[in-house]
């Protein structure tokens, strides 16, 4: 069973996310599909290192 402690920490990590990919599908989404260059590395690359970074503290 999970403790409060992780649970704030997921709920922490899911909101940060969850706003990370919205600002991606907002812009970075749009701009690829309107033929522009994207940077590197992109939210959704940022978003897969915060969500393996917080797999790695559960574990």
């Amino acid at each position: 069973m999970k403790n409060y402690k992780q649970d704030q920490r997921e709920d922490l990590k899911n909101r940060w996310i969850d706003l990370l990919r919205g600002k991606a599908h907002t812009y970075e989404h749009k701009a690829r599909g309107d033929g522009e260059v994207v940077a590197s590395p992109s939210i959704d690359e940022i978003c897969n290192e915060m969500e393996a970074f917080f797999a790695g503290l559960s574990n």
